[in-house]
């Protein structure tokens, strides 16, 4: 059996895609350690076959960049030397740095000089984020440092994954080599997030129930929705909006400030982190998935996981017209509203809590957006990737594997009523 390391600053398993991919290649016959944050206090935890170490006792935050970059410069220390100790027993066959921030491929210098495999996945562009997440002087000072390391990371690592074409289009033009680059979209676990054939779709005239799970933060653009309610409760009264993720800890008392001011106290629940199998339910008992995403450089480049969890299960998406997004789901699977407009987000709930057959449809579309990109087909792509860069003995050329078949376009997969 051959032993993975992974590296990430965020905590496990709540981190879908570290979760997704550690899971697959256990899945596939390694055992996997990941060196993460804690996402309270934890202390070092065994999932079966993945092994998740804690690099600090809790988890600081990072409401801020000094904050964060404090934070990096801690977890790039402790990894390191984690790092050395973990290696001498487990030789490590590949080492995968998951970023923000890249920099820390750099804690495995002494693996690769051993000649262990670097494997970088870029799941965000920290340039382009830095300054959407914290448009300070300071962090536009640093910006160009931030893209010098950046491409110093991708320079030392052997291979590289990222999530969406524009992120490797803007890699590319930054010198990356192309052929270095494999495309792994953010896709739901299909083991998890699976099709509920049972969502039957009715008009809903009082009492919707509004999803949004993930991060929230400014940028994230809650607060349009919030600035909604009062509107779309005037035509669909008793509507509920459901919040479940972590929290930009000044972000959610302005959410608190602004939910008192508009009396919605009633009306909005802020819950905490959930695991993907509570998810699961909770989406099951929705009826639309609200992303009012503010438009920005970053925000243009990111696809969302939540978006192919919705579409995964078979939950409509409301959200706002983003780049990435609309080229892959088009304006029928996906319901796009005017960047922050709580007028339009409230005229496009309510339309379509009236128009069962339009979120019906909107659910075929979406579902069969994401046949050719499934979960299924991106964890094939990462693993015969995984195998080619360890020497897997049955890696055969894998990535011909990849054939998609053509959806059925006749098949009748939601009910009304």
């Amino acid at each position: 059996m051959k032993n993975i390391c992974m590296i990430s600053q965020s905590p496990y398993p709540f981190d879908p895609r570290v979760r997704r991919q550690a899971e697959k290649l256990v899945r596939e016959g390694f055992e996997v350690d990941i060196l993460c944050l804690p996402s309270k206090d934890e202390t070092d935890q065994n999932y079966g076959k993945i092994n998740a170490y804690r690099i600090l006792n809790k988890n600081p935050g990072q409401e801020n960049i000094r904050k964060y970059l404090w934070l990096a410069f801690k977890f790039f220390i402790k990894t390191f030397f984690l790092l050395q100790r973990l290696h001498r027993t487990r030789k490590y066959a590949l080492i995968q740095v998951h970023n923000m921030p890249e920099a820390h491929v750099f804690t495995t210098i002494l693996q690769k000089l051993m000649g262990v495999p670097i494997l970088l996945d870029i799941h965000d562009l920290t340039p382009e984020l830095l300054t959407s997440k914290w448009n300070t002087k300071f962090s536009s000072r640093i910006k160009p440092f931030i893209i010098f390391i950046e491409k110093l990371s991708c320079r030392f690592a052997d291979q590289m994954i990222t999530v969406t074409e524009g992120c490797k289009e803007i890699l590319v033009g930054r010198g990356v080599p192309p052929e270095k680059i494999t495309l792994v979209l953010n896709t739901a676990s299909t083991s998890i997030f699976q099709f509920n054939e049972n969502r039957r779709f009715r008009k809903i005239s009082n009492g919707v129930k509004l999803l949004y799970h993930g991060t929230v933060a400014d940028r994230f653009g809650l607060h349009i929705v919030i600035d909604a309610l009062p509107l779309l409760l005037k035509q669909i009264p008793g509507s509920i909006l459901m919040v479940y993720g972590k929290y930009d800890a000044d972000y959610r008392q302005y959410l608190v400030n602004k939910i008192k001011e508009l009396h919605l106290e009633k009306n909005v629940i802020l819950g905490d982190v959930k695991t993907h199998e509570e998810l699961y339910d909770i989406m099951n008992e929705a009826d639309i998935e609200v992303v009012p995403y503010i438009s920005n450089e970053y925000m243009n480049l990111s696809l969302s996981t939540k978006i192919f969890e919705c579409a995964a299960v078979g939950l409509p998406i409301i959200a706002t017209n983003l780049r990435t997004l609309r080229l892959t789901f088009d304006h029928n699977a996906v319901r796009y509203v005017t960047d922050q407009s709580p007028e339009d987000f409230a005229f496009q709930i309510a339309h379509l809590c009236l128009n069962p057959e339009e979120r019906m449809e909107m659910v075929q579309h979406a579902y069969r957006a994401i046949t050719d990109i499934s979960g299924d087909i991106m964890e094939k792509r990462y693993s015969n990737l995984v195998k080619r860069m360890t020497g897997y003995p049955d890696y055969n050329n894998g990535y011909k594997e990849e054939v998609m078949s053509e959806p059925d376009e006749n098949k009748n997969i939601m009910r009304t009523g």
